[in-house]
C-alpha cells in the first residue's frame, strides 16, 4: 500500500511529526506539561495531511483506506474518516492510561492530535511500542538504582521515586513505528515488485 507519492513528501510528513513530538517532549520535560499551542495546531495539521493523502490516492486510481477506488470527492470523505478514527482510538489508548496515572492530560491531547496523522491502527502499533520501551527503561532504571547500591524501588516515604516522562518515550515509538511502516515510501528499502496480471494468473493455474 502506497502511503506518499514520493519520498520528499513522506520525509516531509515524518519531519512534521518529528517537530511536534521534539516540541511536545522539551515542553513536558522542561514543564511538566504539553500546552494546547502545540495539541490544536498538531490536530488540524494532522487532518489536513489526512485530507491531501486520501486526495492524492484517488486522484491516481489508487485504493484508499476503507472506501475503495474512487474520485477526489471520494478521497476527502476517506482522509477524513481516516484522521477521525486514529483522533479516536489515540483519545480511548491515552485517556485510560491517564485515567491509571501513566501519563498527563496534555499527553491524552497530544497522542489524539497524532491520530489524525497516522490513522487508527498505527496509533494501536504506537502504544504498543510505547509499553514495550517502557518496560525497557523501567527494567534499565531499576538495574542502575542495584548497581549503585540504592533501593530498586521507591521506599514507603515516597523518597527517590522512578520518574519516567511517557511522552518522550512515546515520541520515540511514534518515529520508530513510522520510519518501519513507510520504509518502502520514504526509500529506505526497495519496494516491492507487485506482480502482473499475467502472473498472477499463471501462478494461479
Amino acid at each position: 500500500m502506497r502511503y506518499f507519492p514520493e519520498p520528499v513528501s513522506g520525509w516531509l510528513f515524518v519531519s512534521g511529526l518529528a517537530i511536534i513530538l521534539a516540541l511536545a517532549s522539551y515542553t513536558d520535560e522542561r514543564y511538566t506539561k504539553v500546552p494546547k499551542w502545540i495539541t490544536i495546531p498538531a490536530f488540524f495539521l494532522g487532518l489536513i495531511v489526512s485530507l491531501l493523502r486520501g486526495v492524492w490516492l484517488s486522484a491516481h486510481g489508487l485504493p484508499v483506506w476503507i472506501l475503495g477506488e474512487g474520485n477526489v470527492l471520494l478521497g476527502v470523505l476517506d482522509g477524513l474518516l481516516f484522521a477521525v478514527a486514529g483522533v479516536l482510538v489515540g483519545f480511548a489508548i491515552f485517556f485510560l492510561i491517564w485515567i491509571l496515572g501513566g501519563c498527563g492530560g496534555g499527553d491524552v491531547k497530544l497522542f489524539a492530535a497524532l491520530g489524525a496523522w497516522v490513522g487508527p491502527y498505527l496509533s494501536l502499533l504506537n502504544l504498543l511500542v510505547s509499553l514495550v520501551l517502557l518496560m525497557f527503561c523501567f527494567l534499565g532504571v531499576i538495574a542502575y538504582r542495584l548497581l549503585s547500591g540504592r533501593r530498586p524501588l521507591p521506599s514507603k516515604n515516597g523518597r527517590s521515586p522512578i520518574v519516567i516522562r511517557f511522552s518522550l518515550l512515546a515520541a520515540t515509538a511514534v518515529l520508530m513505528v513510522s520510519l518501519w511502516t513507510f520504509r518502502e515510501d520514504l526509500g529506505l528499502v526497495r519496494p516491492r515488485a507487485v506482480p502482473s496480471s499475467t502472473e498472477v494468473s499463471h501462478h494461479v493455474r
